[in-house]
């Protein structure tokens, strides 16, 4: 089977539902189990999942949870967020081929023999504050952090001298994606020197096209 589209964004300004469709690529009738897991400290290296039910009131819920897929066919699977976050979240919602769907059984290993069978997809969920507002601050002159509610995606980060334009820089590419709450390392071959400016290239999904701020350090 394959899933599509492997990645989305519900904006709660405009809708608390998305939707995600399993297509079929065996003769075969397949069981499918759905499950949800909230990504924790996201693109950092302590970064983990934990499982999401109904029961934790303000998360994501998905319906059906299983199904039956038939041969050739494809299935719709319905996302909806139970609350409107204050800041951006992030799930993972598993599609794991199983051999029942009797509640019953062990319906968690997962089925044996075609290694196409044995894929499970995760499709990644980005859900939305009603209101996106995107901020950076240089904290120290090594690190930047994200004081806003939505993800920033850094692309360069720029050690620039102050003064008139055109302004000499050195950039280095970082290409990281730092969420809500997180920081991110100045690299040291551009942290700023005295009476110098630091130039952070990045982009936000509630602004087109490429962003530039600047700190100044004197």
């Amino acid at each position: 089977m394959t899933v599509y589209p492997m990645s989305l964004a519900i904006d709660t300004a405009k809708t608390q539902a998305a939707q995600i469709r399993v297509y079929s690529k065996s003769d075969e009738v397949q069981y499918v189990k759905v499950s949800v897991k909230k990504v924790i400290e996201p693109a950092t290296d302590r970064e983990h999942e934990l499982p999401v039910g109904v029961a934790d009131g303000g998360g994501l819920v998905v319906s059906p949870q299983k199904f039956v897929l038939s041969g050739g066919a494809s299935h719709v699977v319905r996302l909806i967020s139970l609350a409107r976050p204050q800041e951006e979240t992030l799930y993972r919602v598993y599609f794991e081929p199983v051999t029942t769907l009797d509640d019953g059984a062990d319906d968690t290993r997962a089925v044996k023999g075609d290694v196409s069978v044995n894929l499970v997809w995760g499709v990644l969920v980005r859900v939305l504050p009603v209101v996106a507002q995107p901020r950076i601050e240089v904290v120290t002159p090594t690190s930047i952090e994200n004081r806003g509610n939505v993800r920033v995606g850094v692309l360069d980060i720029g050690r620039c001298q102050q003064g008139p334009t055109p302004v000499s820089c050195v950039w280095h590419a970082v290409d990281s994606s730092v969420y809500p709450g997180q920081s991110l390392s100045v690299p040291d071959d551009v942290v700023p020197l005295s009476r110098s400016l630091l130039r952070v290239k990045y982009q936000v999904d509630s602004v087109k096209g490429i962003q530039t701020q600047e700190f100044p350090f004197n």
